[in-house]
């Protein structure tokens, strides 16, 4: 077992832009992207520890949520996948 959890993001650019969203929001979730990982994919890496606790748990979880809620209205407005 692991405190490294691994988020499969998609692409590159996706993994980027999620990686600075969450640094916006204070939380440093490394991006990891090729040769560490396979060509044309990307995931991002949350660490936790004991130290930050269920309300930390649920504030990054607010984060993630967050981030996919502007990404699905932006879709919507542009009309393709971001």
């Amino acid at each position: 077992q692991t405190q490294i959890i691994p988020v499969w993001t998609g692409d590159v650019s996706s993994t980027k832009r999620l990686s600075n969203y969450l640094l916006s929001a204070g939380y440093f979730v490394p991006s990891i992207r090729p040769p560490t990982v396979s060509e044309g994919e990307g995931r991002v890496r949350l660490s936790i520890t004991y130290h930050v606790g269920r309300r930390g748990c649920d504030d990054l979880k607010e984060a993630f949520s967050s981030y996919l809620s502007t990404k699905e209205e932006a879709k919507e407005k542009i009309g393709q996948t971001i």
